[in-house]
């Protein structure tokens, strides 16, 4: 009675193989179909759940940035429902805070409420100014396209205009991209370089300027009339259109009406606003690049596909001899890394056909059995795409053609077993009782492989992200083969095998079974020699295994290499770039070397904020690659590195490598050691202790703090009793301060741009701390002005580059290489 069941399910089968038969051949076509949109990547993207919120405040030291900025956002960030992390990095004008959520939490929702605490921190701020911005929605492996903008004759403030303006707002058109993140060149404004002298001579402050700047270019509603029984709208203008009516804007009415417009008080110009740091390339000087950042979740060769269409379009937008250079293309790994994993799929299907027909001696049965792996790989790769799991090296790599075609191997090879000793029964009933016969064992054993990697299901966090998606793969590949197993391979048997010979056994299984028997039967005999001799392989392997290295990941060659470089934290820009020209020089020297791209402090989007000491250098190489492995150029760039510009610290790595260690823990290397405290000068005494014990230790390489040196800076601390007796105001103190670097006013829209306005006093007149001391500030009263020496402190102070922290708390990391 328990046999009817499975007897009646073949019965059925047969009956209606024709029609099953069409079905498997729609199904692998619209499996073929489903195919073309998976996506494609090179490795898991093992991201976090992670939202960005970075603000800009050039000019603010270290620790003020992490005193009023970072710390107020923090506190405000704190208590969102589903936050796991938060970590934040504070540098000289730039904070960055990441809040990290449960990686089963709804990104978009997480979002919603980060944006809602933003508008908390805002009203925490006491830096005006300063805005909040949250990340855009991508990933750490989100940078997918890298492109250099160039045009002959223009400046690299006019190419970063066009960047901005005219190629990033049609590249974020493109479905897939979520933001350009542009770097090098700097920001155009509208510059009145401020002279001193002449501010004294007309009674005027840079406070006067500023308030003149921000309300002078303005624009009103005035509603509508009705005139001649049609509505007209009334619409008030006060805008700059050009740089003329900038200096033409009056400030103040002298006696006897006079006007004083702005072009009397400096020199009207555009200039560049405040950057952070710059890009180069082949040590040739500075250049406009782009960097397409894909939105989280799209798929990578989908939004490569649509930038690469949208190019030819923006290109015919821009000015005549301007184009968009690609430098980089992460379908360049892809295609790399999902080449490789097809040569494996092949060959293993190749060895599996051979193995196939060295045992079984049938070519019919041996291609019957390999037919599970086309329809197994299409099932798992439809199922991918179904619940968004990429194809890439762990997801693909991991599936066993050996297990894949186990349970057919077993019905035919039971089939022919059965023909061989009973010739005379009808083959069709002879298939569908073997059939019978094997179905639990076969779904036992399936079953039994499929639950050993139920518990990866079960990982969370990065584990989870990097390990989660093979065990599925793996998991419906082998339902797909059982399933194949089950219903069409008893079908296939009955109409490919039916005029087959018996096959007889092979040479080689002959020749096993002549050496087998003899050596089974005398284990058979020394039963405890046997097992104590197992134990003891058992218990070297055991022992062997703790001398073996271990990694989360084995490592790709990319095609490419990062290096990461740092320099005296109190290096000017100008000075870094000078070293890092050198060493692109130097890089390309490597005939393997194809270009040299490095990226200095922090790009327009600071999702990586970096010092104006600090330099990614990525390094492209050619393709295809001869003579020296890619560990030994590595030690010739090093070398030859040290030799040359030992100026620097030197950490080198791999672009999606690095990356993929920055979302591991936060650091761009494989190993971190963080320290935790609140008292500065005590985290970076342990950290140097910590730097000389790591240098010791074998195996370990570019070992460094990861904030290590100091700063120079000037601190202008405001003397509240002297400002008092001088009758001078704070603010007219903190504006001629903030004149220093340069004040960013209302921007104007011209020439499709929006561009800021800058007010900014002579660089020639406070180029030292004498001068800056020497510069007048206003009374109240308007009847005279005071030094600012005599109303604040003026002191130059070391301070940190950068202050990390974690949970609300200051971290110092110390990284290495191994």
């Amino acid at each position: 009675m328990r046999t009817k069941p499975v007897q009646t399910f073949f019965e059925k089968l047969n009956q209606a193989r024709f029609l099953l038969l069409s079905f498997l051949v729609l199904l692998m076509v619209g499996g073929c179909v489903v195919l073309s949109g998976l996506p494609v990547e090179a490795v898991p993207d093992i991201s976090p759940q992670q939202v960005l919120v970075s603000a800009v405040a050039p000019g603010l030291a270290t620790e003020e940035v992490e005193k009023l900025i970072t710390f107020p956002v923090e506190s405000s960030m704190a208590g969102i429902p589903g936050v796991k992390d938060l970590r934040s990095v504070s540098r000289s004008g730039v904070s960055v805070v990441y809040i990290q959520f449960e990686d089963n939490s709804d990104i978009n929702l997480d979002r919603t409420r980060v944006n809602e605490r933003m508008a908390q921190a805002r009203t925490l701020l006491s830096v005006p100014g300063v805005s909040l911005n949250m990340g855009p929605l991508t990933t750490g492996m989100g940078e997918i396209f890298q492109f250099q903008f160039k045009g002959p004759g223009l400046s690299l403030m006019a190419l970063n205009r066009l960047m901005n303006w005219t190629v990033a707002p049609q590249l974020k058109l493109v479905p897939g991209v979520a933001e350009v993140n542009i770097g090098g060149g700097a920001e155009e404004t509208w510059e009145v370089t401020l002279d001193p002298n002449r501010l004294l001579a007309y009674g005027l402050s840079v406070g006067d300027v500023y308030r003149a700047i921000d309300t002078s270019n303005a624009a009103s509603g005035g509603g509508w009339i009705e005139h001649h029984a049609e509505q007209q709208v009334i619409a008030g203008r006060g805008l700059l259109r050009s740089l003329a009516d900038f200096g033409a804007m009056t400030i103040k009415t002298g006696p006897g009406g006079t006007a004083i417009r702005l072009r009397d008080l400096g020199c009207i110009s555009t200039g560049p606003r405040t950057r952070l740091g710059a890009v180069t390339r082949d040590g040739k000087g500075e250049i406009v690049t782009g960097v397409v950042m894909m939105e989280k979740g799209a798929s990578s060769n989908a939004t490569l596909a649509g930038i690469r269409a949208a190019l030819p379009a923006i290109t015919q937008s821009l000015p005549a001899g301007v184009t968009l250079a690609p430098y980089y293309d992460r379908a360049m790994l892809t295609n790399r890394t999902i080449a490789t994993v097809r040569e494996n799929l092949l060959i293993g299907a190749a060895l599996v056909v051979a193995v196939l027909l060295a045992v079984i001696g049938n070519l019919r049965a041996s291609l019957l059995i390999a037919s599970v792996i086309p329809f197994a790989l299409v099932c798992a790769m439809t199922g991918m795409r179904v619940f968004g799991i990429s194809a890439n090296l762990l997801s693909l790599g991991a599936i066993d053609f050996g297990m894949i075609v186990d349970s057919s191997l077993v019905v035919v090879e039971h089939v022919l077993s059965r023909r061989l000793k009973e010739p005379d029964m009808p083959f069709g009933t002879l298939v569908r009782s073997s059939a019978q016969q094997i179905v639990r064992p076969v779904s036992f054993a399936i079953l039994v492989i499929i639950m050993v990697y139920l518990p990866v299901l079960t990982l969370e966090g990065i584990e989870g992200r990097m390990f989660r998606p093979m065990a599925q793969t793996v998991i419906m590949a082998l339902a797909a083969s059982l399933l194949y197993c089950l219903v069409w391979v008893p079908i296939l048997c009955v109409s490919v095998l039916r005029t087959t010979g018996v096959p007889q056994e092979t040479r080689l299984m002959a020749w096993l079974r002549r050496h087998y028997q003899p050596l089974f039967s005398r284990c058979a005999r020394r039963p405890r020699l046997l097992v104590g001799g197992s134990l003891g392989m058992c218990v070297l392997a055991a022992a062997l295994t703790l001398t073996l290295g271990s990694e989360f990941v084995p490592q790709l060659e990319e095609g490419a290499l990062a290096l990461h470089t740092m320099r005296l934290p109190s290096a000017s820009l100008n000075t870094v770039l000078h070293s890092v020209r050198q060493q692109e020089r130097l890089i390309k020297t490597f005939p393997e070397v194809e270009t040299v791209v490095s990226n200095t402090g922090t790009g327009a989007i600071p999702t990586d904020p970096m010092g104006q000491n600090e330099t990614d250098s990525f390094i492209l190489l050619k393709e295809p690659r001869t003579g020296r492995s890619q560990a030994e150029l590595v030690a010739a760039m090093g070398k030859a590195l040290q030799e040359n510009l030992p100026d620097a610290l030197y950490s080198w790595s791999q672009p999606v490598q690095m990356r993929m260690d920055d979302l591991l823990s936060g650091v761009r290397t494989p190993i971190a050691v963080s320290i935790y405290g609140d008292d500065l000068p005590t985290l970076t005494r342990l950290g140097n202790q910590i730097v000389k014990t790591l240098n010791n230790v074998q195996g370990a390489a570019d070992v460094m703090a990861e904030d290590e040196g100091t700063v120079p800076f000037v601190h202008i601390d405001v003397n509240r009793e002297n400002a008092g007796r001088l009758n001078v105001r704070v603010q007219d103190i903190l504006d001629m301060v903030e004149a220093i670097g340069g004040h960013i006013g209302r921007p104007v829209t011209a020439q499709n741009a929006i561009i800021a306005t800058q007010a900014q006093l002579d660089p020639a007149r406070t180029r030292s701390l004498a001068a800056i001391g020497a510069l007048r500030v206003p009374q109240a009263d308007g009847r005279g002005t005071v030094l600012l020496s005599q109303v604040a402190d003026i002191r130059q102070q070391d301070g940190p580059p950068r202050i990390s922290r974690d949970g609300i708390r200051r971290r110092v990391v110390i990284q290495a290489n191994v």
